[in-house]
């Protein structure tokens, strides 16, 4: 990866970043403004090139390629909003002879054109080594501008710090509890594709490999995704 933070002295953020991996492997390009217009206000773009090798998950590789058009803006120095406008071209290819008959009619590509926002409320003591505190973001992504899909995708994270100095006598000692809920709902008589759903395993839910957990072919053992997530955790650090 590359960074200039203050490109050519006009305060400019500007990155590019690649990896290339056996299971991912992606590029991408990203500018922000951090103060667009002289206003309280973030704007920037992104382009972006991914591959997914999935054939251990769900018998099939995924490629997307598209941009994204973005701003965000401060209520306060706790409260902040993001929106993003993101055209994507998504392929699913080399589909396994013995895959699942879903993930089959899946194969072929798709154009997504998506409308989202996040809106998040950040009252942690530290963003980079949390101990009191917590976050709570909901997120929600409308697709049916054109393009191939629709459907209305909400989701809402939030996490909770607990110090147990008072009880431990040890200030680095601290609870960790978050949580997760997500729902995706198909619009105009639209199918869901996979590409879209939720998957559980991996970063969302420890213990488990990526989509490890949830439903899945019972013959062929794909993992199929869903449209509805739920996952909650409470760690000890």
């Amino acid at each position: 990866g590359l960074r200039a933070r203050n490109l050519l002295g006009t305060g400019i953020d500007a990155r590019i970043n690649g990896t290339l991996a056996q299971r991912r492997s992606q590029v991408d390009l990203s500018i922000t403004d951090p103060a667009f217009l002289d206003r309280n206000l973030a704007a920037g773009f992104d382009l972006f090139y991914i591959q997914r090798n999935l054939l251990a998950i769900a018998s099939y590789r995924e490629r997307r390629a598209g941009f994204a058009v973005r701003a965000g803006y401060a209520f306060n120095e706790r409260l902040r909003q993001t929106w993003a406008y993101t055209l994507t071209n998504r392929e699913i290819f080399d589909v396994s002879p013995n895959a699942s008959d879903f993930v089959r009619e899946q194969q072929g590509e798709t154009l997504l054109s998506q409308i989202g926002q996040t809106i998040s409320y950040d009252f942690r003591d530290s963003i980079i080594d949390p101990r009191r505190g917590g976050v709570v973001r909901l997120g929600t992504d409308f697709a049916g501008l054109g393009g191939d899909v629709a459907y209305l995708r909400t989701r809402v994270d939030g996490s909770y710090f607990v110090p147990l100095e008072s009880y431990l006598g040890d200030p680095d000692y601290v609870l960790s509890i978050s949580g997760s809920v997500g729902y995706l709902q198909t619009l105009f008589n639209k199918e869901d594709r996979i590409v879209d759903r939720f998957f559980l395993g991996g970063e969302n839910l420890r213990g488990f490999r990526i989509a490890g957990a949830g439903p899945r072919d019972l013959d062929r053992r794909d993992s199929l995704g869903g449209r509805f997530l739920w996952t909650q955790s409470t760690e000890l650090r």
